[in-house]
């Protein structure tokens, strides 16, 4: 969940800073959805390895944590 969490919040964080590109924070956009999808990457691999996985994939597409997402996304 540490994985996930981090991931989405960089990818969060990219997202807000990209409204406001400009020369120096252009970097920092890109850097921080790199590092964001490759963590996500990490933990769909981790969570399809381990025998009992601590957070299933399906709960990332159940409705309550899509209707999260979706307003998140419309505030931007």
């Amino acid at each position: 969940m540490l994985l996930l969490g981090t991931s989405v919040s960089m990818i969060y964080a990219a997202s807000t800073r990209a409204i406001a590109w400009t020369g120096s924070s252009r970097a920092r956009v890109m850097a921080l959805l790199l590092g964001g999808g490759v963590l996500f990457i990490v933990f769909l691999i981790n969570e399809t390895t381990v025998r009992q996985p601590w957070a299933h994939v399906n709960v990332l597409f159940s409705r309550n944590i899509g209707s999260g997402w979706s307003s998140s996304c419309f505030t931007l």
